[in-house]
């Protein structure tokens, strides 16, 4: 993934800042924590690792959203990150201490904290309930199961079907592809030569679908799927492939 980043096509800025966005919309509880652990460096060292932490990977999470490949996946790290000093921040606000002023202060804090927590977690809770996780009923699991040789833009449909993973994540593929540092010859090769039993993609493959510039499929391996496999089905998203001649399980 870092090699990928290194040399594909860059967008502008505008486009790392629209797609950062959701990290201050979805974790900003711990990300204002960590503004509170900024005066505690004065008494508490532990505060400087975690901090510097929490700003280089927000930096490396606005170059790789610049790159044509970015996804949000990458605001995983600095919202993991900010929970370290938010703990550290947490940690003084509840800690005990002698002036009365400053512990009414701390009480109102943790007041209007506990009440912004309340609103954050329903907000949260929300999207878990209604779209968030994964839905196992719209995976193509009993396909899967019934194949031998199985190539998925879903890796995860793959490993609840209890069959071996051959890639892992076909974006990055195309990403290593675009840079120079994979060659995609061989999967074509074996899809030509109809070694997987089912082909499983979440759109048409008779199509290109690309995000921000990048195919999300190296196209050779389109291409490859589109001449030698023929659509034999669909499940939630996901379009079903079997090799020419061979359309039933």
């Amino acid at each position: 993934t870092v090699y990928a980043h290194l040399n594909t096509p860059k967008n502008g800025f505008d486009f790392a800042l629209r797609d950062v966005q959701p990290l201050f919309a979805d974790a900003w509880p711990t990300l204002l924590l960590s503004l509170f652990a900024i005066p505690l460096l004065r008494t508490d060292r532990r505060a400087l690792l975690p901090l510097l932490y929490l700003l280089v990977s927000t930096g490396l999470t606005l170059f790789s959203l610049r790159n044509t490949g970015g996804d949000v996946n990458y605001l995983i790290e600095p919202a993991a990150a900010a929970c370290v000093p938010a703990a550290l921040a947490l940690g003084w606000l509840w800690a005990a201490g002698g002036n009365v002023r400053l512990e009414l202060a701390r009480v109102a804090i943790s007041v209007v904290l506990a009440g912004a927590l309340v609103v954050w977690g329903m907000d949260i809770a929300a999207f878990w309930r209604a779209d968030g996780g994964v839905n196992v009923a719209r995976l193509p699991l009993d396909e899967m199961a019934a194949a031998d040789a199985i190539l998925s833009e879903e890796p995860l449909a793959v490993l609840l079907a209890g069959k071996p993973l051959l890639v892992s994540d076909t974006f990055h593929l195309s990403m290593l592809a675009t840079s120079g540092f994979f060659d995609p010859l061989e999967l074509e090769r074996r899809i030509k030569r109809s070694e997987f039993d089912l082909i499983v993609t979440r759109s048409d493959i008779r199509a290109a679908r690309l995000w921000k510039r990048q195919p999300l499929l190296p196209e050779g391996v389109r291409l490859a799927i589109k001449d030698t496999y023929v659509q034999v089905g669909r499940v939630g998203i996901y379009w079903l492939y079997r090799p020419e001649g061979r359309r039933g399980r």
